[in-house]
């Protein structure tokens, strides 16, 4: 459904109509507005955790199969939206001390609307709940099942000679939070 991502697609694109000083796209012809509209909502709705999995996969199928054809507007979306879900759960592939700055933030913000699902008496959603989430096991299992396999798909794509410093990150901020986890399943503190 995609309630946020949409909410915050007409939210901005009503901005846009309805604030002369905030719309980029005034000087745009109404095929061209229609186009970058149609694009933008593509990749926001694209960050929505919901089709994940189906965009990977559909990807991975691209340039496994095919190829990406740049001369095709469907594949051309692919590829935008493909990177936009990679700026959008980019905080573990940043170095380690970006990246747990950013997760400490995006926890707080699952524990602040946890605190408010148990104010109003309503079953708190996972990994939002403060008094029985365990940080960096959360924050395993998010690079394990949701970002490594995007940003390999994403190496796969670019096929860089070099490698792919956002790897390189994933697996040291991996064991990172995995020593995090151990310490706090024997309570021992590690730096």
């Amino acid at each position: 459904m995609a309630v946020l991502e949409n909410h915050h697609c007409a939210r901005a694109f009503e901005l846009l109509t309805t604030d002369p000083s905030c719309n980029i796209l005034k000087s745009f012809s109404p095929e061209r507005y229609k186009h970058a509209r149609s694009t933008i909502l593509s990749m926001v709705l694209a960050t929505d955790m919901a089709g994940h999995f189906e965009f990977i996969a559909k990807f991975k199928n691209k340039i496994a199969g095919s190829g990406l054809d740049f001369s095709d507007p469907k594949d051309r979306q692919l590829v935008m939206d493909i990177a936009i879900k990679c700026g959008d759960i980019s905080n573990a592939a940043k170095p380690t001390e970006l990246c747990t700055k950013w997760a400490a933030l995006i926890m707080e913000e699952f524990f602040r609307q946890g605190d408010e699902e148990k104010r109003k008496g309503i079953p708190v959603s996972m990994f939002m709940d403060r008094n029985n989430t365990v940080i960096p096991k959360c924050q395993v299992g998010f690079i394990d099942y949701i970002v490594t396999p995007l940003y390999e798909v994403w190496d796969q794509y670019m096929n860089e000679d070099k490698k792919f410093l956002a790897l390189e990150n994933l697996h040291k901020n991996r064991e990172y939070w995995k020593k995090q986890q151990e310490a706090e399943l024997t309570g021992i503190q590690v730096g």
